[in-house]
């Protein structure tokens, strides 16, 4: 099984990455520069070493954490009664938080259903489970 950042990838994914572009997982970049139409990335791995990559598209995954202090449209008062783990909402199996009715889905809730929900292939799950508890509480 093909593994990123020590997490494997599903399978169905798996042919989708897989010998068609280049995983690179424990690199910082340190500098990017254009060269006409391409983007370099100058890159230092976790050993101190230097490499450089050159494309056309780069998707660079930085390393991004949700926080839920950034969600300022919550409102302090609801953002407050919100249970967290480690920064993050902590949601029931059906994707509820600690306020009933509130549902939340994706990058936010990784550390309560893992790394699936940082990428599109975990939504069908989450889009099935609000669903099925949106329905069941309307009945």
């Amino acid at each position: 099984m093909l593994k990123a950042n020590g997490h494997s990838v599903p399978e169905p994914m798996r042919s989708r990455v897989e010998d068609q572009f280049p995983v690179l997982t424990g690199h910082a970049v340190t500098a990017v520069a254009q060269r006409g139409d391409e983007v370099a990335l100058t890159m230092t791995q976790r050993d101190g070493s230097r490499g450089e990559l050159t494309a056309d598209h780069i998707i660079s995954a930085t390393g991004y954490r949700p926080d839920l202090r950034r969600l300022s449209f919550l409102g302090q008062d609801l953002a407050a009664r919100l249970t967290t783990v480690d920064d993050s909402i902590a949601v029931d199996k059906s994707y509820q938080s600690s306020v009933p009715g509130l549902y939340f889905v994706g990058p936010l809730v990784a550390p309560s259903f893992g790394p699936v929900m940082r990428f599109v292939f975990g939504s069908k799950h989450a889009a099935y489970s609000v669903t099925r508890q949106l329905v069941r509480s309307k009945g």
